[in-house]
């Protein structure tokens, strides 16, 4: 990247060399992207200038929509800090290891909500009355919203399964020696982005569930991707670095499909194969190689998603910034994956459980900027949690709020004598309301 940035946005944009992505923080006006299409002819640099101009403007149109009340909000929490409103448990937020992300503005380049958020607003708008027939009389905001979150989740569901089935498909073929589809993979990580870059939670929700209708090799790939994604919107990568990403994410553990004969053994692994398992990431570059995929950031990403921050990794106990930034992003959504998910040994924790595993340890093995970014997407109470309210209500997290880990969006699920009921809540409008505990789902 030869072209020199103009002093007056040098702060705004940057030029990743790792990743060889243009980096634009903020909205871009259409005065900005003419000054920098004005300082290079470069093809592929003027694509990337309109591009982030395009983004840029889809989502400041979008965020007219989207904007939530944030000022009773922060009254909300200024309430809580005084003592005036209940507040959860200290223990809910007591993070060890590291200290709670910073407040920042959010880049305007992504959505500041989800569409879940979004349509929980929308809750408080009065149905215009002119537009809807005595029929409908009956007709809420909460039953609305209810159904369209519905369709999204049927959606979601239908797509999670068509990636796992593919992942699968895939995963056959290469235990046969047979070659796959590449296309077919790349179509469905550029939906996934799509669907991420909007805020659709519900693919979320289907990462975090343990199920076992789905094979290891093919969930793990399927839902480590989706994290993989998730994180690497967080950090503001444009599509091309999120497509990055998403292919080597889901590619990674080739070396391991061709060792499941180890793998899938049903009791803990003798030294010897442990040590075999820990070449699987040669075995992935050297497979790569023979599709002819000679991408160098491909192949360093593959062999070092196992490496860590402080050096404890393999296979070159690579420390810092000798490991690549997508390496550590895949390290952590492999370690959140694997703990809230079922292994032959052991069974999957809960997912509030599991973050708070990873916090433990999280800055010392993924680094200080990707465990950040991985905790302001899942929260204290990852999406999928259940937790207890004060009220005794059973509840499961469905969206997370990025600045207000402690106050998510739920949908209930029992009252408090454990009738069953199904009402979302949000809880940053509900101050009344506070998460008093983690519960494990079928035990309140």
């Amino acid at each position: 990247m030869e072209a020199k940035f103009p002093d007056n946005l040098k702060e705004k944009i940057s030029y990743d060399v790792d990743r060889k992505l243009l980096i634009f923080e903020g909205v871009m006006s259409e005065d900005e992207k003419n000054e920098l299409l004005g300082i290079s002819q470069d093809d592929s640099y003027r694509k990337s200038i309109e591009a982030l101009f395009q983004r840029s403007q889809i989502t400041k149109k979008r965020e007219k929509k989207a904007k939530l009340s944030l000022s009773g909000s922060r009254d909300i929490l200024e309430r809580e800090k005084e003592g005036t409103a209940l507040t959860a448990p200290k223990e809910n937020i007591q993070l060890k290891g590291l200290n709670p992300p910073e407040r920042e503005d959010p880049p305007k380049e992504r959505l500041r909500f989800s569409i879940i958020g979004q349509k929980i607003q929308e809750q408080s708008k009065q149905v215009d009355a002119g537009q809807k027939g005595e029929a409908e009389e009956k007709a809420t905001p909460q039953t609305q919203v209810t159904k369209e979150l519905k369709d999204e989740w049927k959606e979601a569901q239908t797509f999670y399964h068509e990636f796992v089935v593919l992942a699968q498909e895939v995963f056959d073929k290469i235990k046969e020696g047979h070659n796959f589809e590449m296309e077919r993979v790349r179509k469905a990580i550029e939906k996934l982005i799509d669907d991420l870059t909007l805020g659709n939670e519900s693919i979320v929700r289907l990462a975090a569930a343990s199920d076992g209708s789905y094979s290891q090799f093919a969930s793990n790939a399927v839902n480590v991707t989706i994290i993989s994604i998730k994180i690497g919107v967080s950090l503001h990568y444009n599509k091309s670095g999120l497509m990055e990403l998403g292919m080597i994410s889901f590619l990674r553990d080739i070396g391991l499909v061709l060792l499941s004969h180890i793998i899938e053994q049903p009791r803990k692994l003798k030294t010897s194969e442990y040590e075999e398992v820990k070449k699987h990431p040669l075995y992935t570059e050297r497979f790569l190689e023979g599709l002819g995929i000679n991408n160098e950031v491909f192949k360093q990403v593959v062999l070092q998603h196992h490496e860590r921050e402080d050096g404890s990794g393999y296979p070159g106990k690579l420390k810092g910034e000798a490991i690549h930034e997508y390496a550590k992003i895949i390290a952590v959504a492999e370690a959140y994956e694997s703990l809230t998910h079922n292994r032959p040994v052991r069974a999957g924790l809960p997912p509030h459980t599991a973050m708070r595993e990873i916090l433990e340890e999280g800055v010392a093995f993924f680094g200080h900027r990707v465990t950040k970014a991985f905790i302001r997407e899942f929260g204290v109470y990852p999406v999928g949690s259940a937790v207890e309210l004060n009220t005794g209500e059973t509840a499961k997290v469905i969206a997370v709020h990025k600045d207000f880990p402690l106050r998510p969006v739920v949908q209930l699920m029992a009252d408090a004598e454990g009738r069953p009921i199904s009402k979302i809540l949000n809880l940053l409008e509900k101050p009344q309301l506070f998460i008093k505990r983690p519960v494990e789902e079928g035990k309140h």
